[in-house]
């Protein structure tokens, strides 16, 4: 096994019949996190207009000057300041759903038979290409799957996050997010999505 550090480039040579199999690291660079902010802010219902806030005749109608430049940067500042926003963005961009075979065929296809399979599961799996995460606010977690944002806030915290880093849910663990509505929604779109597996 060969590992290279980032920006390491190489070149290889098959010395007879062999396989290959390379696996990527991928990084998402300002440029691509910068267009995902963008892209949220184009929806914005009320944006804000640049105004002349210094109530004096322009003297050199060619000139871009100093005090038009800084307040034009101050109204991207003020975009950027919206924290919430931000975050909100950079979830729903990390969490962006890739063409992947599911697991397994979704055969059952009623919320009622799902919520049946899953209460009796000994185990309850994420696939592993399934882009999810969460973030906090409080007491609060922002669980995001496939883009979508679903806000956990009952006693489900706490397993909704043991099951986004472990991948994982053993039967016992389970129980809490039967529980809570949301997390259930969540766990019902995952799995029509063909990212969840039940044992």
């Amino acid at each position: 096994m060969l590992y290279l550090p980032p920006g390491v480039s190489h070149h290889g040579v098959a010395v007879g019949d062999c396989m290959t199999f390379s696996i990527g690291f991928r990084a998402h660079s300002d440029i691509e996190l910068l267009q995902a902010v963008t892209d949220k802010v184009s929806t914005i219902d009320h944006p804000q207009y640049y105004l002349d806030q210094t109530g004096t005749a322009i003297g050199r109608r060619g000139e871009l000057d100093q005090q038009s430049l800084s307040q034009l940067r101050r109204m991207l500042e003020a975009l950027l300041e919206n924290h919430q926003m931000i975050d909100k963005t950079f979830a729903e961009y990390l969490t962006e759903p890739v063409d992947t075979p599911a697991l397994y065929d979704v055969e059952i296809d009623t919320f009622e038979s799902f919520i049946d399979r899953i209460s009796t599961a000994a185990t309850l799996n994420i696939h592993p290409a399934v882009h999810t995460l969460y973030t906090r606010q409080g007491d609060t977690v922002n669980w995001y799957i496939h883009s979508t944002e679903y806000q956990i806030t009952t006693p489900a915290v706490d397993n909704v996050i043991l099951f986004v880093d472990n991948y994982r849910l053993e039967q016992n663990q389970i129980r809490p997010l039967l529980d809570d509505e949301i997390a259930i929604e969540a766990l019902f779109r995952l799995y029509q999505d063909g990212g969840l597996l039940i044992d």
